[in-house]
């Protein structure tokens, strides 16, 4: 009986990893694959499988910062905040996590 799963390789970033090893030999399931590793395309079954992320531009994500975290997007707020998105490179599901955890914690 074939059963339905999902599995999911987050982060795939290192080159010397053979991720394509690590695939159960069957013809049925789901495997996605996260990764900044352009190399690993070909690992997806046809072109519309494979999907780029794109990222947000600068001043869009240094807007979405203060609007997850729930605090005000003052002038200073906006420059801490794009110092920030940077450094999780514009990504909007990146900023919205560290948003949910200012959130949660709170900044000092």
């Amino acid at each position: 009986m074939k059963e339905d799963w999902l599995l999911i390789f987050d982060n795939a970033d290192d080159p010397e990893i053979r991720l394509l090893s690590f695939f159960p030999k069957v013809a049925f399931g789901n495997i996605i694959v996260t990764t900044r590793n352009a190399g690993l395309e070909h690992l997806a079954v046809s072109v519309s499988a494979s999907i780029e992320v794109l990222r947000l531009d600068e001043d869009a994500a240094s807007h979405l910062l203060p609007q997850s975290s729930r605090i005000l997007a003052t002038e200073e707020n906006l420059h801490l905040a794009q110092m920030l998105v940077n450094k999780f490179g514009c990504l909007a599901l990146a900023i919205v996590q560290v948003g949910s955890y200012i959130a949660t914690r709170g900044i000092d």
